[in-house]
């Protein structure tokens, strides 16, 4: 087995793509961000086997499967033997269910609500075609220093119409005309939506 492991990575330290997310994740760790590490490594990565296996097993684009513990060693995260190899299986655990699960996260024709460690004290409401996961990865480029986390996803049959709903509602907290972010507490969203009827099949109240 561990063999296997070294191998794989051995095969991963190959990948200039594997190498510079692994660079970027150690800088989390040293900034005390153990878990964004932890997830930022993993979200690509071959999650290891259950009942979803077929689902990535065979995707070229996924980097090869490490062991909690060897990641979290590898990370540099503090305890790899105790609370750091908890640390990577608990954000193994939370991208399985946004890969292969119903979670709210993974459904397509959403508006989704994200937040950056980079940006504090601002929420970007959008909506999209795909899933909120997808959307969050796709907003993560270079010019962006820390992945967007996922507060709310919110499944719509009409995303367009509710995004127009809550960026007019919510327009006085909007810091430019021309980008979805808002100086605005997305618990405050969420509870104004609650309080809307949601008999006009805009959205899923269950979802909220």
């Amino acid at each position: 087995m561990a063999k296997i492991t070294e191998s794989r990575i051995k095969a991963n330290l190959r990948n200039p793509r594997f190498r510079k997310r692994l660079e970027e994740a150690r800088l989390m760790v040293q900034q005390g961000k153990n878990a964004d590490a932890a997830y930022h490594v993993l979200k690509d990565m071959y999650l290891g086997k259950d009942e979803n296996l077929g689902k990535d097993e065979n995707d070229p684009d996924l980097f090869c499967h490490i062991p909690n513990r060897r990641l979290a060693k590898m990370l540099g995260i503090p305890k790899p033997e105790g609370g750091g190899k908890t640390i990577v299986f608990n954000q193994r655990k939370r991208l399985k269910k946004e890969r292969f699960g119903t979670t709210k996260n993974n459904q397509r024709n959403c508006v989704y609500i994200l937040t950056n460690p980079s940006m504090p004290g601002l929420i970007k409401i959008g909506k999209t075609e795909k899933t909120a996961h997808e959307r969050a990865e796709e907003l993560y480029t270079t010019g962006v220093p820390e992945p967007f986390s996922i507060t709310y996803s919110i499944p719509s049959q009409y995303p367009e119409t509710l995004e127009k709903i809550l960026h007019k509602r919510f327009k006085k907290y909007r810091i430019n005309k021309d980008r979805e972010f808002f100086r605005y507490s997305a618990d405050k969203v969420i509870e104004w939506l609650k309080n809307r009827p949601s008999s006009v099949g805009l959205y899923d109240i269950e979802a909220l």
